[in-house]
């Protein structure tokens, strides 16, 4: 059972909901204008929460949603590509209630402040921390071999069509090393947190922070390898939250030479990003402009578009929990457009809700955003200290929301069973050190007891 001021904090929370929905039908009554509820409704939110906790992960994961919101008003009013009479009310207020869902226990998790968790000794962290950095090297080093060779190309758009085709690397020679790769930038998020936090609260260990932040950037070769421009932003969202979660405990001269490595390392991959931008969109009919707003925006209006037509579903979920169903044929997740019927282009973003809603119909996503909701609100339940297991569990659920504005990324077996990995690192790690301790004071009492 959750305490009363968690229950007000909640009724406050569902409030915005309805204030932003009865804002907008006051206002307006136009059904072309009512994607607008959104950025009513993250506004409200994000509003809230800086109002009462600052600058913090939840406030940066609401004006990412925020932002969203704002790039679909710009994209559906100020442009004629996507039909307003596709936009749907009773999509938009179940997209908003299932958001609400998952993403409420994490807000109020995140919230928290990260001296509040009893973390490991440095020795464990040493442990943990090792295990990323391995990964992520051997998946740097391959990655950094696939991107030397992509960039051999004289025309990179080719590159980017044989790796489409399934033609740019020969996937009959995977190996050991490719399975590790593959690995590596899945633990990006988690090489940036631990970095911080030897840099904040250990800051001798400048090897470890070095080897940590050098290790985060995985995700971003990962993805060069195939011409891709995921990884990049993938890195910065993840470096903004972990900055928000570590502001207040790093010194001015610590956060000025970060800001530094943000700076130094951040603009050569920011001409990269607008570099493959402008290779994979020259020649179509908008500008540059536009599909960076596409890109950021379009989310919000994909689910209207498929709200009426996948209201069954069409895999039953085994689309995005292939690992629930071991025993059945994965459901295909290529060109969409071959095997279900639309006058749209399916393979695009409609948020990690939208991307359930395609999978499980309208049915079996409420009941595992309601099942979330209430299963992560009990874990996550206020306490006046929280255990490393419960960090990490946040930070793979946060990733999960935070890329999840695009569409759920986290399908693949090898994902998942390295998250579970995780988790059981995290765990052997918290019952070793409370093993120990209790095990070093027995020893302690016993001396004493002898020495008496």
């Amino acid at each position: 059972m959750t305490d009363g001021g968690d229950i007000a904090e909640l009724s406050i929370e569902l409030d915005i909901v309805v204030r932003s929905i009865t804002t907008y039908r006051i206002t307006s009554y136009k059904r072309s204008r009512m994607l607008i509820l959104y950025f009513l409704f993250f506004s409200v939110w994000l509003y809230s929460n800086y109002r009462r906790y600052k600058f913090t992960p939840s406030t940066f994961l609401l004006g990412i949603y925020w932002l969203s919101s704002l790039a679909a008003q710009f994209l559906l009013y100020g442009y004629k590509t996507y039909s307003e009479s596709r936009i749907e009310l009773s999509a938009i207020i179940f997209h908003i209630i299932c958001l609400f869902l998952f993403l409420y226990p994490l807000i109020r998790f995140g919230n928290e402040n990260i001296i509040k968790f009893r973390l490991p000794s440095l020795k464990y962290i040493k442990i943990f921390s090792w295990f990323i950095i391995a990964l992520s090297v051997i998946a740097i080093i391959v990655a950094a071999y696939k991107v030397k060779f992509v960039f051999s190309f004289s025309d990179l758009t080719e590159a980017r069509r044989l790796h489409n085709a399934g033609e740019l690397y020969d996937r009959n020679n995977g190996d050991f090393f490719d399975y590790i790769a593959n690995i590596g930038p899945h633990l990006a998020l988690f090489a940036l947190f631990m970095s911080f936090y030897v840099f904040a609260f250990y800051p001798r260990s400048k090897k470890l922070f070095i080897l940590l932040f050098i290790s985060s950037f995985s995700i971003v070769l990962g993805n060069l390898a195939i011409l891709g421009r995921d990884g990049i932003i993938r890195w910065f969202l993840f470096f903004f939250f972990v900055y928000s979660y570590f502001k207040r405990y790093l010194l001015r001269k610590t956060k000025r030479l970060i800001r530094f490595l943000f700076i130094l390392v951040g603009l050569p991959i920011i001409l990269i990003f607008f570099k493959i931008t402008d290779v994979r969109f020259t020649g179509r009919d908008e500008g540059l402009f536009y599909y960076l707003i596409d890109y950021t925006g379009q989310s919000f209006i994909y689910f209207s578009y498929n709200f009426n037509r996948f209201i069954e579903g069409t895999s039953g979920g085994r689309m995005n929990f292939p690992i629930l169903f071991p025993s059945s044929e994965r459901a295909q997740m290529g060109h969409l457009n071959d095997i279900y019927m639309a006058d749209y282009n399916l393979n695009t973003f409609s948020t990690f809700v939208g991307s359930f809603y395609f999978d499980m119909g309208l049915t079996k996503t409420l009941f595992l955003a309601i099942s979330f909701f209430l299963f992560f609100l009990l874990f996550f339940k206020r306490r006046k200290t929280y255990s490393f297991t419960k960090l990490i569990v946040f930070l793979i659920l946060y990733e999960v929301v935070l890329l999840g504005v695009f569409y759920y990324m986290f399908s693949s077996p090898t994902v998942i069973n390295t998250f579970i990995l995780l988790i059981c690192i995290a765990v052997f790690i918290v019952f070793n050190e409370k093993y120990f301790h209790k095990n070093s004071k027995k020893r302690k009492g016993m001396m004493i007891s002898t020495y008496n």
